[in-house]
């Protein structure tokens, strides 16, 4: 009889904490969706006592019972059997008590937020999104819920026919699964109603997800093939030559670049995971020396804004890193103290009869370009040649740059026309294809830049370095880019229906954020205990999302391509910003999630196109100095001769700004994103649609005027905020007077 007791008690207990667990999160969800996460913190703590207060009322529920039945039993019984009776339930109170109070001691070490997060994050999406649920759920849940309802009151008014406390009892949500367990095992037949009603109401739940589920999942295949039947292809395989024609001409197969086509298959353990290894030591020539840790700032004139390439400053600070390097000693490296200084620091590191630059010159002169992408990986894929390409123009563009300085045009010629080339290599519509290859070509213009300082080519070189860049155009490739992105991205995304959508949204998040890895390492799976309850419903819900995705994707292809022609006529101030963020809450989780990303690329691509414009410009400049040893006084001077028409700032459709400065000097700017002159002057952000800061891009030439940069003096011991430090747990209490403090900081 004990043992049956014990038993239907701790059945009642895990129920009843199950109960405690759904109310919770359910109220948690609204928490965080109406007052935001700062105040989840403040709930949770109410989390741990309420798991207290609900194991401490089952004990003296249980405690009362035995109590009341152990005296019943006594006053029946005579002799012996009394004795046994009092002594069986007291032995059975203590039973109870005891293993209560060890859990309530485990809990108290137990961080149970943790156990609530992941739901109180799925819920408050999903209500976020309450008009992307599938109807099927929607109406699937109501049904249930209501079912619930109807069996929670056909229990009380069953409850309440045998015991008022009984009933009282019942009225507590987290409680309530105890009182009909216990109901439930003293067989009481009434009982079985609300138990069925309960059975049909899980029934209807799941029933109405797995139904949600194949509506949802057919429908988004209808929408893949509608896609498919227009020419759209969702498979990124098929829109990428896999293979060369001729090994032999591939740039990816030549043997000094083939380590990075091996680098990027996604193996572990074999070729692929021995390349990455290996790849650094392979390059070590071609990289230059980093200071660890190291911001240089140096000063510039009040009231005069600040060049966006600034070639000489790139050189100091290279001189400043190898001093660094050879001596990290801080007060051991005078910096440079002159030009010719700073070159001389400089020559053993641009050597022009180096094996590695003739090695990389020779695998890019080849005419295939195919990389062995490991699409399958998706969005995880490893893409190694993309980080070392940019590394390769960076040496590129810094040699040309010391060869323009030290007055070899011909040398800071090939020097750029090798960073060129690299910039075209591995060309394809990929947002970080895209984004590595602006960096390429803003790191090749501080070489042009270097050139037109030091007058160091000739006009044939600057004809055929404007014929190349011609080439380029950041804005044309915007509707591919997406549709690229889409074909990339969806088949990654697609394996989630039938998998852990919690996962995907997760990796897309941090992705879309920057906190994140390609690989999604680090991350929390969704709990079994929500996959178990909520598994199909979540699937339902992440296939409707997919649908949602797609459509929006076709809008936004549709919409950029209209947005690529207005760019060649309107001002881009006035209608681009507001696209770039565009996204509306019927389109889904997913996209919103995928368009903020693309949105900031779009940013730094346009960004760059006006930069690329701004340097065409300068270079037509550089050649109209070439025969008249001096820049013309306004740029209506370069037409018809130069120009065939004065180039226009695609930001407001005016003629670019422009000065000239002495005789061999100028500067040209656009006036931004705000569309206002700010007379050359942009904020340290770059305004970025914060209005009220100046954003414009400035390019200055100072010709003979160049002077060597003017580093920023810095403070040995800088004032530490103990307040803060202790706030953020990076300083213990006690330690406010401890003199070792700057030299903890310092290490």
């Amino acid at each position: 009889m004990l043992a049956k007791k014990l038993l239907s008690l701790c059945i009642m207990a895990v129920a009843s904490l199950l109960g405690l667990f759904g109310v919770s999160a359910f109220l948690g969800s609204f928490f965080t969706l109406f007052e935001g996460d700062d105040h989840v913190a403040g709930y949770e703590k109410f989390i741990g006592p309420g798991i207290g207060a609900c194991v401490g009322l089952l004990m003296i529920y249980a405690a009362w019972k035995l109590l009341r039945k152990g005296i019943t039993l006594s006053k029946q019984s005579k002799g012996d059997s009394v004795t046994q009776s009092r002594l069986l339930y007291v032995s059975g109170g203590f039973a109870i008590i005891l293993p209560t109070a060890m859990i309530m001691l485990v809990l108290k070490k137990v961080p149970l937020e943790l156990l609530f997060r992941p739901l109180l994050a799925i819920i408050g999406n999903l209500l976020s999104t309450f008009e992307a649920i599938p109807s099927l759920l929607i109406w699937g849940f109501f049904i249930a819920l209501g079912l619930h309802m109807l069996a929670w009151g056909v229990a009380m008014r069953i409850g309440f026919r045998r015991s008022r406390w009984l009933s009282f009892l019942m009225c507590i949500p987290f409680l309530y699964p105890f009182c009909l367990i216990d109901m439930g095992l003293k067989r009481h037949k009434p009982v079985i109603l609300p138990f069925c009603i309960h059975l049909l109401a899980i029934l209807t739940w799941y029933g109405g997800g797995f139904l949600a589920k194949s509506t949802e999942v057919t429908s988004l295949e209808a929408r893949m093939q509608a896609l498919d039947e227009q020419g759209e292809s969702l498979n990124i395989a098929t829109l990428y030559p896999s293979e060369p024609t001729d090994p032999e001409n591939n740039i990816w197969d030549h043997p000094y670049l083939v380590m990075l086509a091996r680098a990027g298959q996604s193996d572990t353990e074999g070729e692929g995971q021995r390349a990455r290894e290996l790849m650094d030591a392979q390059y070590e020539a071609l990289e230059l020396p980093k200071c660890p840790g190291a911001s240089f700032e140096y000063e510039y004139p009040e009231g005069q804004g600040v060049p966006i390439y600034r070639s000489l400053e790139r050189l100091y600070s290279l001189a400043l890193c190898v001093n660094f390097e050879s001596s990290p000693a801080v007060d051991s490296a005078d910096p440079p103290a002159s030009i010719e200084t700073l070159l001389e620091q400089l020559d053993p590191l641009f050597d022009p009869t180096g094996q590695d630059l003739e090695q990389l010159r020779e695998a890019l002169d080849r005419p295939e370009d195919v990389y062995p992408f490991d699409w399958k990986e998706g969005p995880g894929m490893l893409l190694p040649q993309l980080s070392k390409l940019k590394m390769f123009s960076i040496y590129a563009c810094l040699s040309a740059t010391h060869h323009a300085y030290r007055g070899n045009g011909d040398a800071s010629y090939l020097d750029c026309r090798l960073a060129l080339r690299l910039a075209e290599t591995g060309d394809w519509d990929g947002m970080i294809n895209r984004l590595v290859q602006a960096a390429q070509i803003s790191y090749l213009m501080v070489g042009i830049h270097a050139a037109q300082d030091r007058h160091s080519w000739n006009e044939a070189q600057w004809n055929a370095m404007l014929a190349s860049l011609e080439t380029f155009n950041m804005v044309q490739h915007a509707p591919e880019i997406l549709r690229k992105e889409r074909a990339l991205l969806f088949p990654w995304l697609k394996a989630g229906i039938n998998g852990d959508p919690f996962g995907k949204l997760s990796t897309l998040y941090l992705l879309g954020s920057g906190a994140g890895t390609l690989d999604g390492s680090g991350l929390s799976p969704l709990p079994p205990v929500y996959r178990s309850l909520a598994g199909p419903h979540l699937q339902a819900w992440y296939a409707r999302q997919l649908s949602l995705m797609l459509e929006a994707l076709s809008q936004r292809i549709a919409q950029w391509e209209d947005l690529v022609q207005q760019a060649e006529q309107q001002p881009w101030s006035r209608f681009l910003p507001a696209a770039f963020d565009e996204s509306e809450e019927q389109d889904g989780l997913l996209a919103r999630m995928w368009l903020s990303s693309m949105g900031n690329g779009f940013r730094k691509l346009f960004r760059a196109h006006v930069l690329m414009n701004i340097c065409r410009v300068s270079m037509h400049l550089e050649r109209y100095y070439l025969h008249h040893q001096a820049y013309p006084a306004n740029l209506e001077e370069l037409v018809p001769a130069w120009i065939p028409k004065i180039p226009l700032d695609p930001m407001n459709r005016a003629p670019f700004k422009y000065k000239r400065l002495g005789g061999d000097g100028f500067e040209i700017y656009s006036v931004g994103w705000n569309g206002r002159d700010d007379q050359g002057i942009s904020s340290k952000s770059g305004g970025y649609f914060l209005e009220g800061l100046p954003d414009d891009l400035l390019w200055r030439v100072e010709g003979s005027s160049v002077k060597l940069p003017i580093l920023k003096e810095t403070i040995d011991d800088p004032k530490i905020d103990i307040e803060m430090m202790k706030r953020y747990g990076l300083l213990p209490m006690g330690d406010e007077e401890d003199p070792r403090i700057p030299d903890k900081q310092a290490e």
